[in-house]
């Protein structure tokens, strides 16, 4: 009797244990939100210009301006999107 009412302590136990850890490593591991534009799709005339930002910076975190089209759209370091004529 006494060892079905020790097996049956450590398994309460046990399961308390695992409920307690499962729940706060659930808690800690929240992820950080990625960086991403405010715009996904912007359309200029060209000479028109566009100021664009980035969304859930870290700090002291840099972004690279560039595009892939020079010929179409230039970016500035202060991420103003400009259309050239084509």
């Amino acid at each position: 009797m006494k060892k079905k009412s020790c097996t049956r302590a450590w398994c309460g136990v046990l399961a308390a244990a695992l409920v307690v850890t499962s729940t706060s490593s659930v808690m800690l591991a929240e992820a950080a939100k990625a960086p991403k534009l405010n715009k996904k799709t912007i359309t200029l005339r060209a000479g028109a210009k566009k100021q664009l930002k980035v969304k859930n910076l870290k700090k002291k975190q840099k972004v690279k301006w560039k595009s892939s089209k020079k010929k179409i759209a230039t970016v500035s370091k202060k991420e103003l999107v400009r259309a050239k004529k084509i």
